[in-house]
């Protein structure tokens, strides 16, 4: 399948914090450099860690991370949130946030938080839409409802 990178492909390519550091510059700046605080595209000043980064016009100072999902994440976490990205894509299902602790080495809380982070990002979807599940929502072997003899007697439906 063209367009598709394998495991190995991708842990090869994104296996540094500084190769998710380059691609993620790559991919928010690809319109030109600008600042997450004020939206100047002036000048940024580029610190020598590689990591942070400077407006000339505001003058405050950030990491190419600021106000996307890794925002409060460490940098050396970047391959991790990579590989969690490339995992829960990948599987046509998702992944549990317990297997996913297990596959990257993190814990179940950690995964958990980065799962919902992705989750939410992909969904293109604001947190107060009301209407998120007025679209079509497929399901696969689910049985919605349940017994009647199994409900409270005020919730039972006659004639069912």
């Amino acid at each position: 399948m063209k367009g598709q990178m394998s495991l190995l492909e991708f842990t090869q390519k994104f296996a540094t914090p500084e190769a998710c550091l380059k691609h993620l510059e790559k991919i928010r700046w690809k319109n030109g450099e600008f600042c997450p605080h004020c939206g100047s595209m002036d000048k940024i000043y580029h610190c020598n860690d590689g990591i942070r980064h400077v407006c000339s016009d505001c003058g405050k100072d950030f990491r190419i991370i600021y106000g996307t999902m890794f925002g409060d994440s460490m940098i050396k976490m970047l391959p991790k949130w990579f590989a969690a990205i490339w995992i829960d894509t990948y599987q046509s299902k998702g992944i549990s946030s317990i297997q996913l602790a297990k596959t990257i080495g993190v814990t179940q809380k950690t995964a958990w938080f980065m799962l919902q982070r992705i989750r939410n990002a992909f969904g293109n979807r604001d947190d107060d839409d009301d209407d998120f599940l007025g679209r079509i929502v497929e399901i696969n072997k689910t049985y919605l409802g349940g017994k009647e003899k199994n409900k409270h007697a005020s919730k039972r439906t006659k004639g069912t």
